[in-house]
């Protein structure tokens, strides 16, 4: 918790920060696989990543991307399984504690003058401190379809 020397304030999220909570969502939605892990192995594997950002910027409203990896796809006779994650974030210093990133907090030094710093607090530490408001879904069916009408699948050798 923030001393008495100590002001925090709720300053907007920098693209540093907003990358690592989204490697940390990834992170989370790969967690959620049991399919990958280290006591199971692929000849052929592949899979797409979508990334949509949506900001409260009027200058960049929103940004998607889309990353393929590993095998062509589609590929027949695969299983396929597909998670989706969504994250609210409506107050950037309630994410920087859950993440363990720094806050920026004015400080009073002893010389009177103001200074920003960066303090890192932990979550337990925080008291009424909100949730998260992240969702995971499963979206196997969707995606199911969406790799059917891309094409037809190759045959694995």
């Amino acid at each position: 918790m923030p001393t008495a020397a100590e002001a925090t304030y709720n300053k907007a999220l920098n693209g540093d920060e907003v990358k690592r909570l989204i490697q940390r969502d990834v992170d989370r939605l790969l967690s959620n696989f049991g399919e990958i892990n280290s006591y199971v192995a692929y000849s052929k594997v592949g899979w797409r990543v979508v990334v949509t950002l949506q900001t409260g910027n009027a200058f960049r409203p929103e940004v998607s991307s889309d990353i393929e990896g590993g095998d062509e796809l589609p590929i027949e006779d695969a299983v396929t399984s597909a998670h989706e994650i969504e994250h609210q974030v409506e107050s950037p210093n309630v994410e920087r504690v859950h993440a363990g990133i720094p806050i920026p907090v004015k400080v009073k030094e002893l010389d009177g003058t103001t200074v920003e710093k960066r303090i890192t607090y932990a979550s337990k530490d925080v008291n009424d401190l909100p949730p998260e408001k992240v969702t995971i879904t499963d979206v196997t069916p969707r995606e199911t379809e969406v790799i059917k009408k891309r094409g037809r699948p190759r045959k694995n050798p």
